[in-house]
């Protein structure tokens, strides 16, 4: 049985969702145009930028890929991210 997230893989999430959003907006680059370049629906993807579901590796890759950053970028959570 899986565990449910703690209250720091939620914020982590969260905080990876929206730095993946802002990325994605600051380039011009719209949900669907993303989603499409990473192999996900624009719902799926949706989700993720809500951080209401957690991305694995491959898939931060791609994404970090795809808005040309490095992962590591999507992985600095700014301290307004954390519970």
């Amino acid at each position: 049985m899986t565990k449910p997230p703690n209250q720091h893989q939620v914020a982590a999430s969260r905080g990876i969702g929206i730095l993946v959003a802002r990325f994605r907006e600051r380039r011009g680059v719209s949900r669907a145009e993303l989603a499409r370049r990473v192999g996900l629906s624009s719902a799926r993807l949706g989700i993720y930028e809500a951080g209401l579901a957690r991305l694995d590796a491959a898939m931060l890759e791609s994404l970090a890929a795809a808005l040309g950053v490095g992962t590591a970028e999507l992985l600095t959570v700014d301290d307004e991210f954390r519970p």
